[in-house]
């Protein structure tokens, strides 16, 4: 017995010491950055030595997010209806090639293309890769190269895309540039892609994307339009069969799946190429275009921009990530991590969406409260939330359930609550890397992270505030007015007439309906309800009513029949009139039906007849020929037209 005993006690302190062990660890977790891409580690230690060089034809540098691990979905739905080729240019899905020449600028005319290649075909666009080369916000110089990163916190920010005319290329025509111009399009989603076969050519051929772009390791053959061991210039063939750095962004605009191996240089494992757009003008290769193979080893960042959308589509966006997503962090070492940014109001705007970047396939759940205290994101009212999942990592822009009325000086916070599928370092940040993001800025109060959504640490307050991280959420305003959509059906109006106002937040408006002659107000519908006219509006969101009316038609089937009674000594005129209930009326309320004579030149009333009376006589008429009118009137005695008849 004492031995069980024992042994029990034994167990329980085991049991006891590892839960102590287990919490003790769980305490002692640290929130961190994600690795950095080796191939930036690679770059910045050459260009320390001296030994990094950058051909002026290419223009790709690596940025320091890795995302290797993207993952397929598996299986892709829309793999089994994938033609085996297919070629953008075909549905007009593709903008001209151009020439980016001796400038490190290919990742801008990707980027552009991208967004041109969404638009087609329904709006054909060309915008301008110079500003994006020169204003990216980066560390490198113009022409010094970039990727898809530095083109979707440009696109984010709200500092292009620019048209062509206004920032013209080649790069050295500065003197060309229009101060007067102005941003043509908000980017709202950028999509970085795993590298799969179907799921690149779903994205290519989606009406919603297009060319994607991409980067690989581009020889000096290629450039030089030279047949080495890895570029065939008779087939415009290329392949590179080993793991090289990228150094060039460009185009996939299609694909050909029984491209023969046997057309590149060095002979790939299988048959299958990609079409792609270069940037080296139209006279380079087959106009421009070559095919690359499905085996190449250095294919790598697959971005495709989409949701191109009218420039006034926001007013103002709130955000402190203008440099977006530098690198990857966790609050808790596993796939769910909270976020969140606090923003003061500048202006009676209210808020219409939100944006953020997820770092994998993601749910992610999001909150927006109003008047956060302190430094606690989720310690204000809620006012409304959602949620939105990707599959693959994104800039995703979503419009909220329900606009949130903002006043100038409002303290509002937008909070995130990530959860991957696989990666642990769910919350994209801006932050400074050197040869990178060194202008990256942040403040306390701004950013912050969580994992539970109830306690938050800013990341003011992160080592030291070393990398000065911020949160890539962002907060986007419609106009400080709420539209009122105002209509009426035929036979009747409005005051204000039919037509869409803006109108202050927190406004009354009353709006009258103004029937037709011969027509009756039913009543509102939309925003506004019951038969009352006028009616009141509060405005605390977009509106729209409706006024209903409906014409009031007279009886049906009018006859008379002229009578004389005689006696000896007089003789008195007599009409008989007789209608039906006019169907036309069903749904309104007829009151009574009104008999007229036409006296001279006027309409004299002569009584009114209840409806379930089907005519009357009518006595004591002069001789000779008399017009008789007879009207539907609806309760509130409005009434119809006449039906006439002369007796």
């Amino acid at each position: 017995m004492k031995m069980k005993i024992w042994i029990m006690s034994f167990c329980l302190l085991l049991a006891g010491s590892l839960g102590f062990l287990f919490l003790h660890a769980q305490s002692d977790f640290e929130p961190g950055i994600a690795p950095l891409n080796p191939a930036f580690l690679r770059m910045n230690v050459a260009k320390r030595a001296g030994t990094f060089y950058q051909d002026p034809q290419f223009g790709y540098l690596p940025g320091p997010v890795d995302n290797s691990h993207i993952q397929a979905i598996a299986p892709l739905p829309e793999a089994a209806s994938l033609p085996s080729s297919y070629d953008l240019r075909t549905y007009n899905k593709v903008s001209p090639v151009r020439n980016q020449g001796s400038c490190g600028a290919c990742w801008t005319f990707a980027a552009m293309g991208s967004i041109e290649s969404a638009l087609l075909p329904t709006e054909s666009r060309n915008f301008a890769e110079q500003h994006l080369n020169k204003y990216h916000g980066f560390d490198w110089t113009e022409c010094g190269g970039g990727n898809s990163y530095l083109s979707a916190a440009y696109f984010a920010r709200w500092d292009g895309p620019y048209n062509e005319v206004d920032y013209p290329y080649p790069y050295s025509s500065n003197s060309h540039i229009n101060g007067a111009a102005s941003v043509q399009k908000h980017v709202t989603r950028a999509v970085w892609l795993p590298n799969d076969r179907d799921t690149i050519k779903t994205f290519i051929s989606s009406s919603s994307y297009g060319a994607v772009g991409f980067a690989f390791y581009a020889s000096d053959s290629i450039a030089g339009s030279k047949t080495d061991a890895y570029y065939n210039a008779s087939n415009y063939a290329f392949y590179y069969p080993t793991q090289k750095d990228t150094n060039h962004e460009i185009l996939f605009i299609g694909w050909d799946d029984n491209f023969s191996k046997s057309k590149f240089s060095t002979t790939p494992s299988g048959d299958g190429a990609w079409l792609c757009r270069n940037s080296w003008g139209p006279s380079w290769a087959n106009g421009g275009y070559f095919w690359i193979s499905y085996y190449d080893a250095t294919i790598d960042d697959f971005c495709a921009f989409s949701s191109v959308q009218s420039a006034d589509n926001y007013k103002k966006v709130y955000q402190y990530d203008p440099l977006g997503w530098c690198s990857s962090f966790t609050a808790t070492g596993t796939t769910t991590s909270w976020a969140a940014n606090i923003f003061t109001a500048t202006a009676n705007d209210p808020l219409k969406a939100i944006s953020f970047i997820t770092t994998d396939a993601c749910t992610a759940s999001y909150y927006v409260y109003k008047n956060p205290s302190g430094n606690n994101p989720t310690s204000g009212t809620l006012a409304t939330s959602g949620t939105a999942s990707f599959p693959y990592p994104a800039y995703l822009t979503v419009d909220l359930p329900s606009q949130v009325t903002l006043a100038n000086g409002d303290r509002f916070s937008v909070v995130v609550k990530f959860v991957n599928t696989t990666n642990k370092y769910p919350i994209a940040v801006e932050g400074v890397y050197s040869n990178y993001s060194s202008g990256a800025t942040n403040a306390a109060n701004q950013s912050f992270y969580s994992a539970d959504g109830s306690n938050w640490t800013d990341f003011y307050n992160y080592s030291s505030n070393s990398k000065k991280f911020n949160c890539c959420i962002k907060a986007f305003t419609a106009s400080n007015f709420y539209s009122l959509t105002i209509q009426s059906t035929s036979n009747g109006t409005t005051n204000p007439v039919p037509g869409t106002y803006a109108c202050a937040p927190g406004s009354d408006v009353s709006i009258q309906a103004l029937p037709n002659q011969y027509c009756v107000f039913l009543g509102w519908s939309g925003d506004a309800s019951g038969t009352a006219s006028p009616v009141t509006v509060h405005i605390d969101g977009n509106k729209s009513v409706t006024a209903t009316f409906k014409l009031i038609n007279p009886p049906s089937n009018l006859t008379a029949v002229r009578l004389t009674n005689r006696s000896l000594t007089q003789i008195e005129y007599v009409v008989d009139l007789s209608w039906s209930a006019n169907t036309a009326n069903a749904g309104l309320n007829i009151a009574v039906y009104r008999v007229y004579q036409l006296v001279g030149d006027s309409w004299t009333s002569l009584g009114d007849c209840p409806t379930s009376w089907a005519g009357c006589r009518i006595r004591g008429i002069p001789k000779g020929e008399q017009t008789f009118g007879v009207a539907s009137v609806a309760e509130g005695g409005v009434e119809s037209a006449k039906a006439t008849i002369v007796k």
